[in-house]
């Protein structure tokens, strides 16, 4: 299945400045797409607008060509899981019932969890390697703990895609890689990946697509390795960077390093 956004376009008030002008892009099964873009720039707000959170001021988002906004709401968020940014929670729920929440568009109204939603929330724990934390309250949470949990909550509806907003924002280096980690191995078994992010060296390292929005509301889309360019980020962000290659543990891997602030 396809994901898609066509001219996309949005303004907070009828006849304001437009965050987003004409924005567009397609992810398909197996592409991890990163979304940069200054702080501003509309990151988030896009994504709002294509899961419908937000109503499109003209264009629209579509899965294999069809409006999203005319698919019936228990299809859509059986096809497409939303994790958002992890802030903290006023859940006391156990870890195990917040990801059956996951299951929610499969249960019906009025039933209980089956043994087959158990399974599926027991097995989305295990495959992001947090099983051991159950029955652990969600209060007592840290920070990587919850972003995991969240994650798994969304795989949990087992998902064809998966939309993440700033996934490894406000972690540790050692969960920063986790979450990449579990990005990359979904992508690479056929789920589609779309992740916000402030780290341009993430999104070179893991993305196979790049969408760059830029302050004025328009933006650039294409293989990562041609939208991360030293050029796109410094007119993107006022940034001058380097981006090279590192050698590490017999692994080459791509880097963007911030250099100096640009004067325009």
């Amino acid at each position: 299945m396809i994901l898609s956004v066509d001219n996309g376009c949005f303004s907070y008030k009828r006849g304001g400045k437009e965050v987003l002008k004409n924005v567009s892009f397609s992810a398909a099964p197996g592409d991890v797409v990163a979304i940069l873009g200054a702080n501003g720039a509309g990151k988030t707000t896009l994504l709002r607008c294509i899961l419908g959170f937000l109503k499109w001021s003209s264009g629209g988002s579509f899965l294999d060509g069809k409006n999203m906004k005319e698919i019936p709401h228990r299809a859509l968020w059986r096809t497409v899981a939303y994790v958002p940014q992890a802030k903290g929670t006023a859940s006391a729920t156990t870890v195990l019932e917040f990801v059956l929440l996951g299951r929610g568009s499969h249960i019906g109204t009025f039933a209980k969890p089956s043994a087959t939603d158990l399974a599926y929330a027991d097995a989305s724990l295990s495959r992001l390697r947090i099983g051991h934390l159950a029955q652990k309250r969600c209060t007592e949470l840290s920070g990587g703990e919850l972003q995991m949990t969240l994650i798994a909550r969304a795989l949990a509806a087992q998902p064809q895609i998966l939309v993440l907003d700033e996934p490894e924002s406000n972690l540790d280096f050692k969960n920063q890689l986790l979450v990449l980690e579990a990005v990359s191995s979904l992508a690479a078994e056929g789920m589609t990946c779309v992740f916000n992010t402030h780290f341009p060296a993430h999104a070179l390292q893991r993305a196979n697509k790049a969408l760059l929005l830029s302050a004025d509301g328009g933006s650039r889309f294409g293989g990562a390795d041609a939208i991360i360019t030293e050029e796109n980020i410094r007119n993107a962000f006022g940034v001058q960077v380097a981006i090279g290659q590192m050698q590490a543990e017999g692994k080459t891997v791509p880097d963007v390093v911030p250099v100096e602030i640009c004067e325009f």
